[in-house]
């Protein structure tokens, strides 16, 4: 029988903040890697700010949006923290995606 989820949704496992939970996170660079830069091609897209964003860790990266905006560097995780509004985020990480 599958696993009952949020909302009773079937085969659905609810998701956990890792980092909240005190576990650990193994990012992969080729999935993880894809979803942060989707994230980050939404985020630059909803507040219009540009940015030059340097993501570390395996799903981290180098994006920009624009020219001449701030220049921010962090763990790629931590940025899909602020983003979900689990951590408070300043200047052009400010804005809340809404997910």
């Amino acid at each position: 029988m599958a696993e009952e989820g949020p909302a009773g949704l079937s085969g659905v496992v609810a998701p956990v903040d890792s980092h909240a939970a005190g576990t650990p996170f193994d990012a992969d660079a080729a999935n993880d890697g894809r979803i942060v830069a989707d994230l980050v091609a939404e985020c630059a897209g909803t507040h219009g700010e540009p940015f030059t964003l340097a993501l570390s860790g395996p799903a981290g990266g180098l994006f920009a949006a624009g020219t001449g905006g701030a220049q921010v560097e962090l763990d790629a995780i931590e940025f899909c923290r602020i983003l979900a509004e689990r951590v408070h985020g300043e200047g052009v990480l400010r804005h809340p995606l809404p997910l």
